[in-house]
């Protein structure tokens, strides 16, 4: 009846149902150590480094769009650097860069409208890191 699963607490023993109904919140405990999970979704955190399904799905957002904001700061390496630019200017670039996302999303232009997303997204992260720098210095 499908595959065991082995215990991530002990490394030896499978995983046998508490209770009968085998719903997914259902606990389960080590044949071995008696380690208990709280259901699968314990122990897939447990499987994926102490991180839930939400948690792997966040990071991977961050990590993709990461890209797509590099990959667009990389393209504007050539104009002056954002420290010495002021927060409304970054806000107006924004705002400029919004409507863009606008004028995209209207005609279905998909590839237009992710790249105008990491525009807003990097303006953003420059009022961010002026601000801090300005936090910082108090």
């Amino acid at each position: 009846m499908g595959t065991s699963l082995l215990c991530l607490n002990c490394q030896k023993g499978t995983l046998k149902w508490v209770t009968s109904d085998y719903s997914l919140e259902s606990t389960m405990r080590c044949t071995n150590c008696g380690f208990e999970y709280e259901g699968m979704g314990a122990y897939d955190k447990a499987l994926h480094g102490g991180k839930s399904i939400e948690e792997r799905n966040n990071q991977e957002l961050v990590s993709s769009f990461g890209v797509d904001m590099l990959l667009k700061l990389n393209m504007n390496n050539h104009k002056k650097h954002w420290s010495e630019c002021s927060v409304e200017y970054l806000l107006h670039r924004i705002i400029f860069e919004t409507l863009e996302l606008h004028e995209a999303l209207i005609h279905d232009d998909k590839g237009a409208a992710v790249r105008e997303c990491a525009d807003i997204a990097n303006f953003a992260a420059m009022i961010a890191d002026n601000l801090k720098r300005e936090l910082r210095r108090g």
